[in-house]
This record gives structure tokens, C-alpha cells and sequence, in this order.
């Protein structure tokens, strides 16, 4: 799994963040894998190892209620432009047409995140479903193996949009700096939801290490 808690706090963003994908030299995307020891082998519970308690059942329902919190809490169903308001207080024709710009970019940037954040957030309920209807722990690490890949890909996605809003928001400066011919502000990019990202992964690793231990 590929944990979000350091890469949490770059909440800036940099160009190409890196996550430790677990990814193969031709771009294959394989599970994450984690160390393996006789030790480990010999403690690891059978994958036959029933596991739909009714406590695990009672922790996947609150599990699924708490991402539904998230969402709702974070994702509003009204459009990101309503939202941002997009309006001006500047005086010159210019500068208003510079300022609004920007935020229709910022705007777009907090669309392409929330769509991210959405997608991700729907991986992580189908995997609690899928635990909810599973009887054994090699089931329940299959479904974790699909959610594991559905993140990986989703935050490789969202590393390459960082960078590509970037350099949008360079080339709208560089643009505008010329118009005006004097520097002008910069959009900041930077992704708002990695402590949710954190949060779901939390979640399934935590419902995962509880089917183990059953």
C-alpha cells in the first residue's frame, strides 16, 4: 500500500512528487509488495481463515458510513465555479480580465482534484462492499489488491495533473506579465485533499489488519 502520511504534508505540491508505487521498469502496474521475512511467512494468517465476523461486518458498515462523511463533507454537489464565486473587485478592464483568468483556472484545478477525490473515494467504498460480502482473508486481500491498484493509478494521475496545472499556471503569468509588462502574481497550485487521501487509506488497511487478526 502505498502510505500518503509523509507525502501528506507537501500539501504545496512539487514537480512529479514521487510515491513509492512499487511500479515495474516497463510501467506494468504491479501491487504494491511489502518485506518478506521467514518470520512474516511463518505468522501469516490462511487465506481460507474465515473472516466475516459480525464485528468485522459492524467495523466494514461504520467504515462505509465514516467514507460517506467524507464525501459529503468534501465533495459538494454544486459546481466548483458557483462555489469559487468568480468575481472581481478590480478597477481597470485589465486587471479584471487578468484577475478572472485565474480563477477560472483555479477553478478548473479544483475541479480536475475533486474528480480525483471522487474517484478515489468510490474505489475505496466498492472495496469495503466487496470485504462486507467476503468469507475469507485470501477474498478480503483480493479486493485490497484491487483497491491497492485502483490508488496507484489514481495517484499517478494525479501526479501528472500537478504538473501539467503547473505549467499553466507559468505559461498564464508569463502571459499576463507581458500584457501588463510587470511581473504579475502567480496561481499557487496545490492539491487540498491528501490528509483524505489518508484518511481512506487508513480505512482499508485498518479493515485489513482486523480480517488478519480475526
Amino acid at each position: 500500500m502505498c502510505h500518503l502520511s509523509a507525502v501528506a504534508k507537501k500539501a504545496g505540491g512539487t514537480k512529479r512528487a514521487s510515491c513509492d508505487t512499487s511500479l515495474s521498469s516497463s510501467g506494468d502496474k504491479t501491487p504494491p509488495r511489502g518485506k518478506s521475512s521467514k518470520h512474516a511467512r511463518k505468522s501469516a494468517a490462511p487465506k481460507s481463515q474465515v473472516v466475516n465476523t459480525p464485528e468485522f461486518l459492524d467495523l466494514c458498515q461504520s467504515s462505509l458510513k465514516r467514507l460517506g462523511v467524507l464525501k459529503q463533507d468534501h465533495l459538494p454537489s454544486t459546481p466548483v465555479e458557483t462555489r469559487m464565486g468568480l468575481t472581481t473587485s478590480a478597477t481597470s478592464y485589465q486587471t479584471m480580465e487578468q484577475e478572472l483568468a485565474r480563477m477560472k483556472l483555479a477553478a478548473k484545478h479544483r475541479a480536475s482534484h475533486e474528480m480525483l477525490l471522487k474517484r478515489i473515494m468510490s474505489a475505496a467504498q466498492d472495496a469495503v462492499a466487496a470485504f462486507k460480502q467476503s468469507s475469507t482473508l485470501g477474498s478480503i486481500e483480493e479486493a485490497e489488491q484491487d483497491f491497492q491498484e485502483n490508488f496507484r493509478y489514481y495517484y499517478e494521475m494525479l501526479d501528472e495533473n500537478i504538473w501539467q496545472q503547473t505549467m499553466e499556471a507559468s505559461s498564464l503569468c508569463n502571459q499576463q506579465s507581458l500584457e501588463n509588462q510587470a511581473p504579475t502574481p502567480v496561481l499557487q497550485v496545490s492539491f487540498p485533499f491528501y490528509g483524505v487521501f489518508n484518511e481512506i487509506v487508513n480505512c482499508i488497511d485498518n479493515l485489513v489488519r482486523t480480517a488478519k487478526h480475526n
